[in-house]
């Protein structure tokens, strides 16, 4: 499930793999105000990160407009639209 599918803020603390590319986006759509470095985490940081996401209402109300528009989109529909325009072999 994709992480603005509930519309929720979060302090994300990627690992590996596709996570700090995903963190940077939520970042930059201001669906998080900030993420922790999991190499290099602090408690002020954690803790800056985590009052704004439980009180700064702008990334609530992020959350909660794109969380909207994901739901309003039928991806699996989209998805075998484009499956049916593959010619067979």
């Amino acid at each position: 499930m994709h992480p603005l599918y509930a519309p929720a803020p979060a302090v994300p603390v990627p690992l590996a793999l596709d996570q700090p590319f995903w963190t940077r986006r939520l970042t930059a759509l201001g669906a998080s105000p900030a993420y922790v470095n999991a190499r290099r985490p602090t408690a002020r940081k954690l803790a800056d990160a985590l009052h704004a996401t439980l009180h700064v209402r702008q990334y609530r109300d992020r959350c909660t407009r794109l969380s909207a528009l994901i739901r309003s989109h039928d991806g699996a529909e989209a998805v075998l639209k484009e499956l049916e325009t593959v010619p067979h072999p």
